[in-house]
This record gives structure tokens, sequence and C-alpha cells, in this order.
């Protein structure tokens, strides 16, 4: 009999329990198991206390809670003692064999966990803490489990408040039979960060959690990390028409034709086969698996870094810049093999997941560009702590900075004092307050503002030294909350109050083209330029009628280091090291008490709809099959909701936002898409009118390009960086075929113009049915500067173009274009 199936037969019970008189010393506290002729006597009085009552067990009669209290072959008891005397019980149990089992993917290691501890008749300091935190690790380092479940009482706030404590992070609100509990899930990985035990990694080399770090490092995820990003290199880098595959037979889209593509340098003749279907934009979607590579007739593994090196010569990358880029290549294929490992919902599954689950189940990062995952300063275990994907929740680090060094800017209708009460509460704000008065400082001289932990250990504390010896900027360690990192990587949802603002930091790595800081000269005008765009949306009534809406950043500040103020004139990173902004949350309620998303709605990121899962199946598709609607009607319901208000936009108003997916989220109901919500607003949006008057400081948004780069704003950033990647997975997953999606892409625009004849002389001027358009190359833009590829004050510069590209609307030019 193996292992395997010895444990498969094997009680949860008798595989996970203690030994009969075993002892297990965690902390201050003695675990041992469950005697029901010695402990029930002790426990049956606490259950039938009024302070017990989220037990479900005051109405009970002894009886009925002895019952309840034995052990079974799917639960079992365990007492904690502290100093002899027994000061808590704890109930584990196998979540399949319990109700909560009914309402998630239960996995192998999975171990649900109730407690109770003892009254007290003098509070101890932290105690409820430390016994949770004991429970944790006995379950997690010291039990053979992987996770811990946890499913209490919604009203529960005492219980939520400790269980983010040990890194708990609830998925979704589930109807149990006796209440409406919070279902909540913690790692070993989640409940060591939380304990900061993630960061002390670092300090031991014996320490076997440094193993979290790698363990993803197989031949197998990494084989499959090399296929993928391999296969996207073929597919974007002949878009961009930086290699030319040659097609060896023909087939029609239904079935993939045999494609090659021959590298001839001075180490040798490189050769890749591999089967691909073609689509509109030039758009190759080659199959991962049935790529091989063969070098001087020889079969070779897949290397995506071999590949990029036997295409060098091709890519127009200076030797200077090409040893960064691999090193990028390489942390992307390190970050896809991590999510390859932890992959484990469907997309099916994910159509039903909350906001927070989809976004740390997220795999590809921006379709585009091939080195997305860079984040060059983070080591393995800032992976493992801080990336997105790793799915962690995590403290900011709080800092006070003097206020005659520091910019601020506020939104009208709030104030600092208001912004920072609702972010941290009275009792927080009264700690750090004192803090400062502890030290002799006047609270009044500082602002107070959160940064991200990698920031503060790895920048602010060198590079910020002299300030902080000076008490310009003044440590003041963490809050209760728990954030969670986006797709973005420095933007962070707070989990344990979503209403709450989300938090946008300075984030000094390298990740795909830019060093991701924030300047405190673009904080001081940010909530200013959130509030022009809002107003001009929230007071057009297509804007309202169409359900779009923008989360305005509605607080910024940015602490200027007088070094490197002086040093340079220019802009370079080591001024955009200590920023923060605030961003509304689309769960506040507004003045009035409304909100945007209801309880029957969820969220999103337009990112999200192209996520693949491990069996090939995206989650547009997913939601899709999910919905009332037929795949076409969602997909006309779609295009209303998102491309009918960026037209509308452009067309009256010459506005243009970045539209790519991490900046928009969908509102789903009954996984049909209802609204559209616009974020990241203060860097990103433009005027494309250099003529066009603006109040003065505003004049910031005003960018003056030719007509047709103007219209690449749709064409590019719309057709060719997200319409391109959704029609294939849609004609190979649904019922719309590609003809389908873009005739459903032409009717909107259509609809459109129809609707609005104002503009009449725009739709000739910026004709969305032009034969071709601007072959922007934004892989070729990074390969060309991959430390800053865009310039904000002149987004032109940088730029980089290839042949003219074949418009998918120009087909319906006589029948949809405004004559």
């Amino acid at each position: 009999m193996t292992d395997f199936t010895a444990k498969a037969q094997c009680s949860f019970t008798d595989r996970y329990a203690p030994k009969k008189d075993q002892l297990i010393n965690i902390s201050e506290f003695e675990f041992r198991n469950y005697n029901e002729d010695t402990d029930f006597s002790v426990i049956n009085q606490w259950l039938s206390q009024s302070y017990s009552s989220y037990w479900g067990m005051n109405e009970l009669t002894e009886d009925q809670r002895n019952l309840e209290l034995k052990n079974t072959a799917h639960k079992f008891g365990l007492v904690g003692l502290k100093r002899g005397k027994i000061l808590f019980y704890t109930e584990l149990y196998h979540p399949a064999k319990d109700e909560i089992g009914e309402h998630y993917p239960v996995q192998e290691g999975d171990c649900g966990m109730h407690l109770i501890i003892a009254p007290v008749d003098i509070p101890e300091h932290r105690l409820s803490q430390n016994v949770i935190t004991a429970i944790s690790s006995l379950i997690l380092e010291h039990l053979p489990f992987t996770r811990l479940v946890v499913e209490p009482d919604i009203q529960n706030e005492k219980v939520h408040r400790l269980n983010h404590l040990i890194g708990i992070e609830y998925s979704q609100i589930v109807p149990l039979n006796s209440k409406t509990a919070k279902l909540g899930f913690a790692t070993k990985s989640q409940f060591l960060q939380s304990q900061g035990k993630v960061s002390s990694m670092k300090n031991s080399s014996k320490n076997p959690s440094l193993s979290l770090a790698t363990s993803h490092l197989t031949t197998e995820y990494w084989h499959k990390a090399n296929q993928h990003l391999i296969a996207k290199m073929i597919t974007e880098l002949s878009h961009e028409q930086i290699i030319t595959p040659i097609k060896l037979d023909d087939a029609s889209n239904a079935q993939a034709a045999s494609w090659c593509i021959t590298f001839n340098s001075d180490t040798g003749t490189s050769e890749y086969l591999f089967r691909a279907r073609q689509y509109q934009l030039d758009h190759l979607f080659v199959e991962p698996q049935s790529i091989t590579c063969t070098k001087d007739d020889k079969n070779q593994p897949l290397d995506a870094v071999s590949f990029i090196l036997s295409c060098r010569h091709l890519l127009e990358i200076s030797d200077a810049l090409l040893p960064t880029y691999l090193e990028e290549i390489t942390s992307t294929l390190y970050s896809k093999a991590y999510k390859l490992m932890h992959q484990n919902k469907t997309s099916a599954q994910l159509a039903n997941a909350s906001y927070q689950e989809i976004e740390a189940a997220m795999t590809e990062g921006h379709p585009v560009f091939i080195a997305n995952n860079g984040r060059i300063g983070f080591d393995m275990l800032d992976h493992v702590e801080f990336s997105p994907e790793s799915g962690q929740s995590l403290n900011l680090q709080w800092i006070a900075v003097l206020r005659e060094k520091t910019s601020f800017a506020v939104i009208e209708s709030l104030s600092y004092d208001r912004l920072i009460f609702d972010e941290l509460g009275q009792s927080q704000l009264n700690e750090f307050n004192q803090q400062l008065s502890m030290q002799g400082l006047e609270p009044s001289h500082y602002y107070l503002m959160p940064i991200h932990p990698w920031q503060w250990r790895e920048k602010i504390s060198r590079i910020f030294a002299a300030d902080i010896a000076n008490q310009y900027v003044v440590p003041l360690g963490t809050t209760e909350d728990k954030y969670q990192a986006q797709q973005s990587i420095r933007t962070f949802f707070n989990l344990s109050s979503p209403e709450k603002c989300y938090v946008k930091t300075a984030l000094s790595i390298l990740n795909m083209g830019f060093m991701r800081g924030l300047s405190p000269y673009y904080m001081s005008r940010t909530p200013a330029i959130n509030t022009f765009i809002a107003n001009l949306i929230e007071t057009d009534p297509y804007f309202a009628k169409k359900q779009f809406f923008v989360l305005k950043e509605v607080a910024a500040i940015g602490y200027h280091h007088s070094y490197y103020e002086q040093a340079t004139r220019t802009d370079n990173p080591y001024k955009k090291m200590l920023s923060s902004l605030w961003r509304e949350s689309p769960y506040a309620p507004d003045q009035h008490g409304n909100v945007l998303v209801n309880k029957q709605q969820k969220l999103l990121t337009m990112a999200s709809l192209l996520h693949v899962d491990d069996q090939g199946k995206s989650l547009i598709s997913a939601l899709m099959a999910d919905s009332p609607l037929s795949d076409h009607n969602w997909l006309k319901q779609y295009m209303d909701l998102y491309l009918q208000p960026l037209l509308h936009s452009f067309f009256a108003y010459d506005l243009v936002f970045m539209p790519h997916g991490e900046n928009l989220i969908l509102v789903l109901e009954d996984n049909s898409p209802i609204k559209i919500i616009m974020k990241d607003i203060g860097e990103e949006v433009a005027i494309l009118n250099g003529e066009k008057t603006l109040p003065n400081d505003m004049n910031c948004l005003a960018v003056d390009l030719e007509d047709p780069m103007k219209l690449n704003y749709i064409l590019l950033d719309i057709f060719d960086c997200i319409f391109r990647f959704i029609a294939p997975l849609l004609e190979q997953q649904t019922q719309v075929s590609e003809s389908d999606f873009w005739e459903i892409v032409a009717d909107s625009v259509k609809d459109y113009q129809q609707e609005h004849p104002q503009f009449d002389a725009k739709y000739q001027r910026y004709d969305l049915y032009c034969s071709s358009f601007a072959r922007t190359c934004l892989n070729r833009i990074q390969l060309n500067n991959n430390q800053q590829m865009i310039d904000l004050e002149d987004r032109e510069k940088n730029l980089r173009f290839a042949e003219d590209i074949a418009n998918p609307l120009a087909l319906f030019a006589k029948t949809h274009r405004i004559i």
C-alpha cells in the first residue's frame, strides 16, 4: 500500500490529531487532546455563557453540548493550557465533511478551525491574539496542514480583527444553517508573512521556509513557463514585424497551420517549429505545446532567453541594455512558474469568485509586453511577500513627514484631517500622534502617510537617512488594516475595510519599462486633475446613461528630498521615492450614502477577461457561459459600456484615458456586464488638442498630436492592445466568431455616431473605418529604453513604428461610415 493510498484511507482525525498523550508546546501554551472525562465540565461552563453565543450552543442541554464536542472521524478537539490551567479549546475539522465545504473547492491539507477562550476576571493584554497565533502555528507549522479555513459569523468583529492578524483573507460571504459567515483562508506563507517571519527568512539560511521562494522552480513548471513565453514572443515580435515566421501549410482558422522561424547567428542556426492560427491585426495565436526547437538540427529544450539571444540582431537593443532585459525575461519566467504552481482555480470557478480572489489569480500581466514581470529590485522572498500573484495580505508602513518639506493636495470636498481620520480611526491616530509627542515633536507639524514596506526597508531607511536622523521623516509602524497588492503591484486594496481608499505607493523597482516611483510635483496636482475629469464625466448625462464612472484619486502626498532636488534639475527616480496617493474604493458610499456596487454585483478588472486557466479556458468565455445573456448579447452589452463611453470622451471632449485592462473595473450582475469604472486617472489622461482652452492648473493635460496619432488612442490602445486578444478567445470558446466580433464593434461605433450627429465633422476627420493605422510597437519601445519607455512630458519622443496595420473596421466602411 502506498503512502498516498494509506493516507486516503485514514480518517481526518486519525491522520492529523496528535497522539493520545502527546503534548505540543508553542510559545507560552501547551496543547493536548480534548478529554471528555476531565475537560467537558470546564468547557461546558464557557459554552453556556452569553459571550460564547457565536458557538450557537447557549440554548442546548448539557447532553447536547457533550455530543457536539465529541471527537469524530472528521473533527477533533484540543485544549490549550497555560501554567497547567485550561485556557482555551479549539476544534479542528475536515471542511469537506462540513457544510462549509459546499461553498468552495476544498483542497488537500485544508483545516477548519473553531475557537473559544475561557472567560477571564482580569483582562490580559493581547491574550486572544496570542492564543489564535499559537493555534495557527500549530496548524500550519507543526501539523501537516497546508491551509487554515475559517467561517466566523459576519457580525463577529472581534474575531475578524484577530483573523486579519494571522493572515486570514476573506474570499466571500456564505449562508450557513445557523449563521451568515465570512469564508476566509490563510496558507503557511500568509501566516508567516503576517507574523513578520517572511522577512526574517532572509536572516536564516537554515530556515526551511526559504524553499517557499523556489518551490515552483521545477522542471515541469519551468518548461511550461518557457513554452508560454516563447509563444508570446512569436506572437508579439511577429506582430511588430521584428521576426517573420514562414507558413508551411494551408489551414483555416478552424485548424492551426504549421509555421517555422529560423535564426542564423555566430553560434549556429536555430529553428522553431510551431502551430498557430492567424487573426486580424496580424495576430498569430500560437499553440505553446506545439513549439519545438532545434539548433544545427539537434533538438533543444525550450529556453526563452536563448530565443532572445538567437534573434538579438533583429531586436536593435544595445549591449548596455541587453543584460537588464534578459534579467527581466528571467524574472517574468520565474513569476510565470510561480503562477503555474499556484493556479488552483479554473476559469469557471473564478467566474464566481470574489474581486480580490480574481485579482490574485491572474497569470498573464500586460498582454502585449513580453518582459512584463521584471520587478528588478525584488529578491525571491520579496516576490513571495509582495507580488500580486502571491495573494498575500500585508500591513503598510506609516511614517510622519515634516509639512514644510512635503506637498499635500486633496479634493475640495475632503480635508487632510478627515482623510486621516477615515483611514486610521481615532485610536490609531492618537497612537501615532503620541509617538511623535513622546519624541518631543509637534504632531501638527507633520503629515502622516503610508508607504510600501519594501520601499521603507530597501530605499527610504538608507537614502533618507539624514532626514530620519533630523526627524524630518519619522517611522511610526503599521496599522491593523490588511492590504492586498493589485496587478499594478504598487496599488493596494484594503481587505480589512473595503470601503476605505486604495493606496498607491512609490515603489523603486524597474518593471515593464519604468521605475515605479511617484513624483511629489505630480502629487500636488493629482486631486485637481481628478476633480476636473470627474466633474466632466458626472455632468454629462450620456456617461450616466452608459453607467460609466471614475474612481477619483482624492488625496496625494509627496516628500521632497533636498539633496536630490539640488543635485539635478532633470527628472530622475531619486525624486520619486517618497510619495503616495489615496483613491476612492468602489465600495465606498458617496455623500448621500449610495454605492457604485451593491451586494448582487461583483467586480473584476477588465484585464481579467483575458485570463486563461491551465486547461486553456478563458475567464471571458466562462463569464459568458454563466450569464443569462447570449454570447453575442453579452458582447454587445460590453461594447455599450466600454467602447461607446470612450468614443464619447474622444469625440465630445478630445479626452482620452489609458483604457488598458488593469485601469478598468467591470461591474457584473449575474456575470453580465452592467457598469464600467475607470481608475488611475491622474497620470494617464490627456486632452488631445493643444488649442483647447483649459483652466490654468489643467494645462498639463493638453497634448498636441497629429490627427493620425490622436486616432491611435482608440485604434491602438483599444483595438490592437485589447480587442486583438479577446477576439481569438471568443472564436475558439464561444459562439462569437472573429467576423462576428468585429461586426459588433463596428455596430457599436455606428450606433454611437448615429446617436451624436453633432460630431459628424470629427467622424470624417478621425475616421474609425480607415483602411489602416500606425503600427505602434510597444516591445520595440521597451527594447529601445527599458529604463523609461515613455516620457509623459513628450509622449511621442520614444515611440517606435513598423508598417501600417490593416484596420478590421475597414471591412464595414461602406455600410457603417457616416458620410
